[in-house]
């Protein structure tokens, strides 16, 4: 997407809201729908997180199979501490890039030396960019029995 970015961090609930919000209030399913829009971005050497504040939602199952980190810090931080402190703590914060519209905290992201990008910019290049020709794998999901548990095993 940059060149010499190999993680980005987004504000998820501030790229959701740009991105439409919650048509009805189904605030699960707009997260899931962006997930899987920003996953598109997945790639060997690119690390990709989404950070939303409150609880998570995400079933263990499903958590990284999108190719993309997805974070619900300690309500006590927030995903704009959580973010900012990331950046902070990190060896190379040159390497970051980080999606929000919230100018106080681009600001002191771009301090601490990561690079930033409105929302609006970076729904803008997620949508030009191209679909990968293959999905990452996913286990096998099972939800139950199936009609195939009722037979005995060939033997034979």
């Amino acid at each position: 997407m940059i060149p010499g970015i190999r993680w980005i961090v987004v504000d998820g609930y501030n790229l959701l809201h740009r991105a439409g919000g919650a048509g009805g209030g189904d605030w699960r399913g707009a997260r899931h729908r962006l997930i899987r829009r920003i996953e598109r971005l997945a790639a060997p050497g690119l690390r990709v997180t989404v950070v939303f504040d409150g609880r998570s939602s995400v079933p263990p199952e499903e958590a990284g199979l999108y190719g993309v980190d997805i974070v619900y810090p300690d309500p006590s931080l927030g995903a704009d501490i959580w973010i900012e402190q990331a950046v902070g703590a990190a060896d190379r914060p040159a390497e970051i890039l980080v999606v929000t519209s919230d100018l106080a905290m681009r600001h002191s992201i771009e301090a601490a030396g990561a690079a930033t990008m409105s929302s609006g910019d970076f729904l803008e290049r997620l949508d030009r960019a191209p679909y990968p020709t293959q999905r990452p794998a996913s286990p096998p999901r099972r939800f139950g029995p199936n009609l195939g548990d009722a037979f005995p095993p060939r033997t034979g």
